[in-house]
């Protein structure tokens, strides 16, 4: 085996997609979690019985002995989601990656560095408020999204061509900001003018599983949006946010124009080229945003909408982080 990824959960079946993407890239790779996921994605990674039945003491760290003639077969070790799982091998003799992206790291990035910085060669990090927090031999992968999945196919229609549906379904409104969405779907629906043109659909509770679905019912209601608003919100706590993630990619899969924020668009830049996406890091610019859409003639707004859906096939489906794990990660000479 070349790759054995392992984690307790997978978060956003992100794990799963680059497992995906490690087996395009003509890797030997095998995955195994510890809990299946609760939005119910369709297919997830397999979860092994010494990983579900482990309790750790230390929640991004497990001891699953079991899994060590499985570990010492493989050239390397990729733990998914900051978490370690400790198999007894001798990590000297093996390639070993990491990936962060999520509140674990964001809140403990001091702690989980001092431990995985004295034994790995690579660190991916996920989105880029999570650069340079000190991680060993960093490097930005955002995540990837199936777009041959037929869950995720664009419907590029409008509902009605006089009106621009606007939705926004976080599965947490605190995390994505809900709040700021809200105070920007309240000015426009007080607008005169913008009001006759967009009706917002999405949720307006801020508790913490308001409107929360399922994956498939989730994308459906995607689907009938022409417009989502991700996330707007620039701070988790006193850690630096305000990035859009996997809801954004979704979104844009399924034919949407999407509004979120960010504050690292010169990195992506460098790294990936244009960003796909309209950028608005607070609620007036949310609602300048909704504006330029709104003022689109329906063509506009249809070439738009494969616009956007071409910037995710080419910078972030399974086959282009394919090849950007094999440029940036999995270099030639990793397994020497």
């Amino acid at each position: 085996m070349d790759i054995l990824m392992l984690t307790k959960n997978d978060w956003a079946n992100t794990g799963y997609k680059f497992y995906q993407s490690l087996k395009l890239a003509g890797f030997d790779v095998q995955f195994y979690k510890g809990a299946w996921h609760g939005l119910n994605y369709p297919v997830q990674a397999e979860i092994h019985p010494a990983l579900r039945d482990a309790k750790p003491k230390v929640k991004w760290r497990l001891k699953v002995p079991q899994l060590r003639e499985l570990a010492e077969s493989a050239k390397a070790l990729h733990f998914i989601a900051s978490t370690f799982v400790g198999t007894e091998v001798d990590l000297k003799n093996k390639f070993v990656v990491v990936q962060h992206g999520g509140s674990m790291y964001r809140q403990s990035y001091g702690k989980l560095n001092q431990f995985f910085n004295k034994f790995v060669n690579k660190t991916i990090i996920q989105c880029p408020d999570l650069l340079g927090l000190g991680a060993k031999n960093e490097t930005l992968i955002y995540y990837p999204i199936d777009v041959n999945n037929e869950l995720l196919q664009p419907n590029y229609e409008q509902a009605n061509k006089k009106i621009i549906t606007l939705g926004h379904f976080p599965r947490s409104p605190k995390i994505k900001g809900t709040h700021n969405v809200l105070q920007a779907v309240s000015i426009i629906e007080k607008d005169p003018q913008l009001k006759k043109r967009v009706k917002y659909v999405g949720i307006r509770d801020t508790s913490k599983k308001a409107g929360r679905l399922p994956w498939e019912p989730h994308l459906k209601r995607v689907a009938k949006c022409d417009v989502i608003i991700e996330t707007c919100n620039l701070k988790i706590g006193k850690q630096k946010y305000g990035e859009w993630a996997n809801t954004a990619l979704e979104a844009a899969c399924l034919g949407n124009i999407v509004i979120s924020n960010t504050l690292a668009q010169d990195i992506y830049n460098r790294e990936y080229g244009e960003l796909g996406i309209h950028v608005a890091n607070d609620p007036k610019q949310i609602v300048k945003r909704v504006r330029h859409i709104a003022d689109m003639t329906n063509d506009e707004v249809l070439a738009e909408k494969m616009k956007t859906r071409r910037w995710v096939e080419q910078n972030h489906s399974l086959e282009a982080n394919a090849k950007r794990l094999k440029e940036k990660i999995y270099t030639e000479g990793w397994d020497d």
